[in-house]
């Protein structure tokens, strides 16, 4: 229900609250009962605020559970608990890192591997480059990009896939490196085209700066269009970055 966004999240919420009332406010005795009642707060109620952009809120959960997390949380709760952390400190912000969430990412992906969560892995892998990248550091942005995409194809994650492609050609934009943009991008858009419609603005846009660096300016109107088009009614795949 969540990441469908179904009914403007109402339903999501109806089945978070159903579960918090067979659960109860507190995490319970045994490590079973702690660890679905973290997983419930974070990955259920976190995300859903998240979601929704409430960062006040989204910060509340995740300082009610952060001395259960410390105390009683297992790898994939602590990966979750930093990774949201993070994000919810860099959103608040308006897509702008800092050293905290840098640190927090890190965290999240040391807490991933410790679980042996490859799929895991690669996603903490990809957000702690996501985090350097928006802070400036686009040398080690661009390594983590690489390890993530590395992850994705031996795991067969295709939306890890498609950000992690995308998210290297970013880089390769900022740096101005026309080459590796026309090397990478075809490869981008086929995985973006694959995942279909939200991805779409993410994979081709930057054929319209490739198509301008070529001095081709019809091309550069014709696909920042199509681009735009593709954006319309859509969420995720990059498409808060306003190509």
């Amino acid at each position: 229900e969540l990441v469908d966004r179904r009914a403007g999240f109402e339903p999501a919420a109806k089945a978070l609250d159903a579960a918090a009332a067979l659960l109860g406010d507190e995490p319970g005795d045994t490590q079973a009962e702690a660890d679905q009642w973290l997983e419930l707060m974070i990955h259920g109620r976190a995300s859903y605020l998240l979601w929704r952009d409430d960062f006040d809120a989204a910060a509340a959960v995740l300082e009610q559970v952060r001395p259960v997390v410390e105390a009683r949380g297992n790898a994939s709760r602590r990966y979750a608990f930093y990774l949201y952390s993070a994000m919810e400190r860099v959103n608040r912000a308006r897509l702008r890192s800092d050293d905290q969430a840098v640190a927090d990412m890190r965290r999240a992906v040391a807490a991933a591997r410790e679980s042996h969560d490859a799929k895991s892995t690669g996603y903490g892998t990809y957000f702690l480059g996501w985090a350097l990248a928006l802070r400036g550091d686009l040398a080690e942005a661009r390594h983590q990009f690489t390890q993530s995409l590395e992850i994705a194809d031996r795991v067969g994650e295709s939306h890890l896939r498609a950000n992690s492609l995308g998210s290297l050609v970013m880089m390769a934009v900022s740096s101005h490196d026309v080459g590796t943009v026309r090397d990478l991008t075809p490869r981008a858009v086929a995985a973006a085209q694959a995942l279909g419609h939200n991805y779409v603005s993410w994979g081709i846009a930057p054929l319209a700066w490739l198509a301008w660096q070529e001095g081709r300016p019809d091309d550069v109107v014709r696909i920042a269009a199509e681009a735009d088009a593709a954006n319309e009614g859509t969420t995720g795949g990059g498409n808060q970055y306003r190509w």
